[in-house]
């Protein structure tokens, strides 16, 4: 009864939380056509000519701000995936260590305690010989060693005012890194994930009318940290991207640019498990902050930020082929970005169109394979979109574990 009160209890606390998540979400959203539209410049206003081309009023140019954020979004989504990777790795590990599951208790001991047994030696006081040893336990620690390759594009088809300001961007990005798991921290059911992470990425945007053209270069690096105990998960994530551009604006050639980047990303995850087989649902909301510092030569710029909430839930199973484990999931989540500001020329309000307060919406299919209890692979695809914005991103990564 207690236990049942407790998961009741654990559930409907989720509940709230979720509710009060995408209540938040739908409040950004309704406001954001609103927020969008003022805006917007009238023709005829005495800069329009100038912010359609680059709608950033005198300030660094609109490419660059397009292909950092086609960056960010990236980098932000390999570093998801693979968080979310290393958690279902811990999950697994959990398993084989308890035996079948996190729902696995200590047997009660049955036998009694002799101390003279444990001594060696008989009850009648005869010498025996000593007990056999007991088998080494299993280990706790497992380190990995992992790596994922991804492509990311994005098609914006945005106009400001009567101008078409669109962009296609698309990302390169190769990532590896390695962590630490530790199963076994406070229970036999939780389990502490840390990592490190290097990574580079390689970006091109254009602008859909015109000849506005960049080339960004991006390494980075990172960290992670996942807690997990029994259905409940947390994670957190930090990524710095520094972030070098070149390229041409409005037929004028400029060269390194520099975009620094540093992204904060938490969530919270329940894990139901569903009675009478493998299969699992996930809800999960999270919060991430990103804050950018751009750098041009001899013009001061201010910083940007946004804050981006999202909520949904992750489903999946798993079957055996042999000793060959496949285990496929789908992802579907809301997500919206508050509170953005835009790197500019400091002492000139930023003009132009953002993404905040519009409410996007992502789907991400993923086939994980576990070929032995120490190697795994996974394939994954994304899509993603808002409102005259769509974007999709392919992934490949495999895990070692020593």
């Amino acid at each position: 009864m207690v236990a049942k009160f407790v998961r009741g209890g654990a559930c409907a606390a989720l509940g709230k939380f979720v509710t009060l998540a995408f209540a938040i979400i739908a409040t950004w959203a309704t406001s954001g056509s609103s927020a969008n539209a003022q805006s917007s410049i009238p023709v005829g206003s005495p800069c329009f000519s100038f912010c359609s081309t680059s709608f950033l009023s005198s300030s660094s140019p609109r490419i660059e701000v397009e292909a950092v954020k086609e960056i960010t979004q990236a980098t932000r989504g390999v570093t998801q995936s693979h968080v979310e990777d290393s958690t279902q790795w811990a999950r697994n590990l959990i398993r084989q260590a308890t035996g079948g599951g996190s729902r696995v208790a200590f047997a009660p001991s049955t036998e009694s305690y002799d101390p003279f047994e444990a001594l060696g030696y008989a009850k009648g006081g005869m010498v025996t010989k000593a007990p056999p040893m007991a088998a080494p336990a299993a280990s706790s620690w497992y380190v990995s060693a992992w790596g994922q390759g991804s492509a990311d594009h994005e098609r914006r088809d945005i106009f400001f005012g009567a101008a078409n300001v669109g962009t296609r961007s698309t990302s390169y990005t190769g990532v590896g890194g390695v962590d630490v798991v530790k199963i076994g921290v406070v229970s036999t059911s939780d389990a502490l994930v840390l990592g490190i992470l290097g990574m580079d990425t390689t970006t091109s945007a254009h602008a859909v009318v015109g000849v506005t053209t960049s080339r960004s270069t991006t390494p980075g690096v990172g960290m992670y940290a996942t807690y997990i105990n029994g259905p409940w998960s947390a994670d957190f994530s930090y990524l710095a991207n520094f972030t070098k551009t070149n390229g041409v604006e409005a037929g004028v050639v400029f060269t390194s640019r520099n975009t620094d980047s540093y992204v904060s990303t938490a969530n919270i995850q329940y894990k139901y498990e569903i009675p009478g087989g493998p299969s699992w649902i996930e809800p999960t909301v999270g919060i991430s902050h990103t804050h950018q510092y751009m750098g041009i030569t001899l013009t001061p710029t201010t910083d940007g930020q946004s804050f981006r909430f999202q909520g949904g839930a992750r489903a999946g199973t798993e079957w055996a082929y042999g000793s060959v484990k496949v285990q496929p999931t789908i992802t579907g989540l809301a997500y919206t970005d508050a509170a953005v500001e835009t790197p500019h020329l400091v002492g000139v309000a930023f003009v132009g169109p953002t993404d905040e307060h519009y409410l996007w919406g992502k789907g991400v299919g993923k086939v994980n394979v576990q070929w032995t209890d120490k190697f795994s692979t996974y394939i994954e695809g994304e899509v993603r979109g808002r409102a005259d914005v769509i974007g999709y991103a392919g992934r490949i990564a495999a895990r070692l574990t020593f």
